[in-house]
């Protein structure tokens, strides 16, 4: 029951379809710099602002119990796969996980076939989530070459993955 009773609040983070007319507070950061952020991928890789300048990034907000998350994976491995050659770093950025946080992302991902970068929910991540006032997940993020945030989007649904392929291009050139 106490399971239950935890797992219903942390549900409602995960931005549910029809919310795509509300107005989060993490656009205001549209056509703003990405704050700082340095984080560790699955693989005990560092990332930061300042290691990825001039290149593109897409940020993936995401937490392993959040069911619109793993649907976004797919198109985020699609399109890490047709641009990361031209210049497009995909970050799934985990957060929110209620135990093991650092361990999650790493212990999910072993049976799945994703191969774009996945980092740790630590400290940094959960931080860089509050500095943006993400409210739902996914939430995602295109970040250009300069470091400024170019596109904000909570929620997704795999039929929006041309626009966002448009603006990857669009940051690309």
């Amino acid at each position: 029951m106490l399971k239950r009773v935890l797992t219903i609040p942390l549900m409602l983070l995960s931005v549910p379809l029809f919310s795509q007319d509300v107005e989060f507070p993490v656009y205001k950061f549209r056509n703003k710099p990405m704050p700082d952020f340095k984080m560790v991928s699955t693989k005990g890789k560092p990332y930061s602002k300042s290691s990825l300048k001039g290149k593109v990034i897409l940020m993936d907000f995401w937490a392993t119990w959040c069911g619109p998350c793993i649907g976004a994976m797919p198109t985020m491995e699609k399109l890490h796969k047709k641009y990361a050659g031209k210049g497009l770093v995909v970050i799934g950025a985990n957060i929110l996980e209620n135990r093991n946080k650092e361990q999650m992302a790493g212990k999910f991902l072993k049976s799945k076939p994703f191969t774009y970068v996945f980092t740790k929910d630590t400290p940094n991540n959960e931080a860089l989530a509050k500095k943006l006032e993400i409210q739902g997940i996914p939430t995602l993020l295109l970040i250009d070459k300069k470091g400024t945030v170019r596109w904000v989007k909570c929620g997704f649904e795999p039929k929006e993955e041309k626009e966002l392929a448009a603006q990857i291009e669009k940051l690309l050139k």
